[in-house]
């Protein structure tokens, strides 16, 4: 579903939304540095209670700025442009999960590591 903008409304638009990416990338990126790097090593329910915490938090603040953002972009373009934004953007995360689990469907961590069973 494409969101058919004017160049008018491309010119403002685009620079709003990826200024919106990058805040959403920062967020990500702050939420993955508190996550553990080793593998193999046990951890507390204390330790995985706080990164259930911090993710839980990254959604919200993800959300706030998205809310945020969408005020920004309704002074930018339409609403049902808007809405084919919100739209596109489902779409593209579907078809990436698509591509990532291929034809055979999701794929275990083990699987992904040591080649996917035939």
């Amino acid at each position: 579903m494409r969101m058919k903008l004017t160049d008018d409304e491309a010119e403002a638009f685009f620079p709003v939304f990826f200024e919106l990416q990058d805040k959403r990338e920062a967020l990500n990126r702050e939420v993955w540095k508190k996550f553990p790097k080793e593998k193999g090593v046990e951890h507390t329910e204390k330790e995985y209670a706080e990164w259930v915490d911090n993710t839980v938090e990254c959604h919200i603040k993800t959300a706030e700025l998205e809310k945020e953002y969408y005020a920004r972009f309704k002074n930018i373009i339409s609403a049902q442009k808007l809405f084919r934004l919100q739209r596109a953007e489902v779409q593209f995360h579907r078809d990436l999960l698509r591509i990532l689990h291929g034809p055979a469907g999701p794929i275990s961590t083990h699987q992904r590591e040591n080649g996917r069973k035939q």
